[in-house]
C-alpha cells in the first residue's frame, strides 16, 4: 500500500500524552494509531497497538484518519456528527403543541383514543420526544 505522510510537529510521546488525557476512546486511540505509524510501524502493527479491531484496519479509513489529523491536528481525530433531521413542525405548530401541553389535551371518549384521526394534523407517530424537548419539554416515558 502506498505511504502516506504524516505530520511530524508533535512527537509521538506527545501524541500518547494526548491520548492519555482524552476522554473520547475514539480519538485517543486513533492518537495512539498514528504515535505507531510516526515510530515507524505499519499500517495494520499500529492500529493493533491502538486497540483497532479488523473493521478499522481497512485502508480507506486508516487514509482518511490520517488526512484528517493532518489538517486538523489531534483535534481533527475527533467524529463530526451532523444536526439531524431537521424538525416536521413550524415554528406556529410548535407553539400550537405547547400550548395544548400547558393547557392539558381533553379527549372526549376512549374510542377517540385508539383513533389516528383523533390527533393533532401536524403530529406524527414518532418524533414525540424531539417535539417535546424543542418547545421546552422534558420526554417523560410511563412504564
Amino acid at each position: 500500500m502506498p505511504a502516506l505522510m504524516i505530520r511530524e510537529d508533535l512527537p509521538p510521546g506527545e501524541l500518547r500524552r494526548l491520548a492519555k488525557a482524552e476522554r473520547d476512546l475514539r480519538v485517543a486511540r486513533r492518537l495512539l494509531a498514528i504515535a505507531a505509524a510516526l515510530e515507524g510501524l505499519s499500517r495494520e502493527a499500529a492500529a493493533r497497538v491502538a486497540g483497532m479491531d479488523r473493521q478499522t484496519l481497512r485502508f480507506n479509513a486508516c487514509v482518511e484518519r490520517v488526512i484528517r489529523y493532518n489538517r486538523g491536528g489531534p483535534a481533527g481525530l475527533s467524529d463530526h456528527w451532523g444536526d439531524g433531521r431537521p424538525c416536521r413542525l413550524t415554528a406556529g405548530q410548535q407553539a400550537t403543541l405547547k400550548a395544548i401541553v400547558l393547557q392539558g389535551l381533553r379527549i372526549p371518549t376512549k374510542a377517540a383514543t385508539n383513533s389516528i384521526s383523533s390527533r393533532p394534523p401536524f403530529q406524527s407517530d414518532g418524533g414525540q420526544a424531539r417535539s417535546s424537548s424543542q418547545v421546552g419539554f422534558a420526554h417523560v416515558m410511563v412504564r
